[in-house]
């Protein structure tokens, strides 16, 4: 679990760009400046040389929040 606060002006990027002539302004989704973070993940032994894993993140700030999935199988040999 954490806690942060982002600084700059990272948070809210323009991006100029130009389509058939014509030159527009590219705005990120205002978002928050502070957020808090959740990552959980556990790993199960299925014999001697497997195991299987699974993990959790998440990130939350005010009108953002992103969230993934990790998993997977190891074989030592």
């Amino acid at each position: 679990m954490a806690f942060g606060n982002d600084f700059g002006d990272l948070v809210h990027p323009s991006v100029p760009a130009t389509l058939d002539g014509e030159t527009i302004l590219i705005n990120s989704p205002s978002v928050g400046r502070q957020f808090g973070q959740l990552n959980l993940s556990g790993t199960y032994r299925i014999i001697d040389n497997a195991s299987g894993y699974l993990g959790l993140n998440g990130e939350a700030r005010s009108n953002r929040i992103d969230g993934g999935i990790n998993a997977g199988f190891n074989f030592k040999f």
